[in-house]
């Protein structure tokens, strides 16, 4: 396992990803709303498809989700307060160039750190 090497899964509920121009901005705004919640911070996620029941894949639908991919020594610790770990991915995807993609259906964005 890398140490330095995360992934960060915002949750929030279902809304229109505006377009490119405004993106940035948009996630910025979800990762200060108080109402998104983490939904995994660590090392590398496994796929959760392999332990999904329908009453989840329900909720997943119902849901957006932002995905950060990242490196960085410096990160919070993985048990650290929801408001220190989106507060520290906010201000890292400010400093730091990122490539964005969201999904076909417009709904869950992932985000890369080259």
């Amino acid at each position: 396992m890398d140490s330095k090497c995360h992934t960060l899964i915002v949750k929030f509920d279902k809304c229109p990803v505006p377009e490119e121009a405004g993106i940035r901005q948009f996630i910025s705004e979800k990762l200060n709303d108080s109402i998104s919640e983490i939904d995994y911070f660590g090392c590398e996620i496994d796929s959760g498809w392999d332990y999904v029941d329908e009453t989840m894949k329900t909720n997943l639908l119902h849901s957006c989700f932002l995905t950060f991919q990242f490196e960085d020594e410096n990160a919070p610790e993985y048990d650290s307060a929801k408001a220190d770990i989106l507060g520290y991915m906010d201000q890292f995807f400010k400093e730091n160039y990122s490539r964005i993609i969201v999904d076909e259906e417009g709904k869950d964005v992932d985000i890369y750190f080259d």
